[in-house]
């Protein structure tokens, strides 16, 4: 009889204490809990704690490895590494290798991309380049810079996909060349 009436006092006093509770304000850092306005009680509350949680841009994995498909050339091997510029902010170096489809070369593949988002959600905007250097059939190709702007899905546990749509225009068009066009592609890889 009396367990059930102290954890009945102490259940009217705990629902008393949090019916008063008008705000929850931040003071030196800490959080607390105004209580009648003047008694501050330390409060580690669960809206604190979600903000805490969300990851800033700077919170992921820099590096990033991955295989792009696109309708430029059949495959191209990259790596990118990024770097922050402010809270939701990233600036994306990437290289690599990859093979064209359209007259059956490799060449090196290169962009500059700006991310943009939280967690693990971007939109990402970006200037790239592949440049045609050994042909197996035809050739030379010309040059092409895209520019191209996609969504990015980054998760923490390593796993990237990539969207993106593009532009790609040709630096010196060559006889029998493509012209510009637009274009699509695929990524996947991991970061780390």
């Amino acid at each position: 009889m009396k367990k059930l009436l102290l954890c009945t006092l102490l259940c009217f006093i705990s629902i008393t204490v949090l019916s008063q509770t008008q705000l929850i304000e931040e003071f030196r850092g800490v959080n607390y809990l105004v209580i009648r306005k003047d008694v501050l009680l330390p409060a580690y509350d669960t809206m604190a704690t979600v903000e805490n949680e969300k990851s800033s841009i700077s919170d992921i994995r820099k590096n990033a490895v991955y295989v792009s498909l696109d309708f430029v050339f059949a495959f191209s091997i990259n790596y990118e590494r990024m770097f922050p510029l402010s809270n939701k902010i990233k600036l994306g170096l990437r290289g690599g290798f990859g093979y064209g489809g359209g007259n059956k070369n490799l060449g090196v593949t290169g962009e500059g991309v700006f991310l943009y988002g939280r967690s693990k959600h971007f939109m990402e905007v970006g200037v790239g380049c592949y440049y045609p250097f050994h042909y197996f059939e035809e050739g030379p190709d010309s040059p092409l810079i895209g520019i191209m702007g996609g969504y990015r899905y980054q998760s923490s546990a390593g796993f990237l996909f990539k969207v993106y749509p593009m532009f790609l225009m040709e630096v010196s068009p060559v006889e029998d060349s493509w012209g510009n066009f637009p274009s699509l592609g695929f990524a996947l890889g991991y970061s780390f």
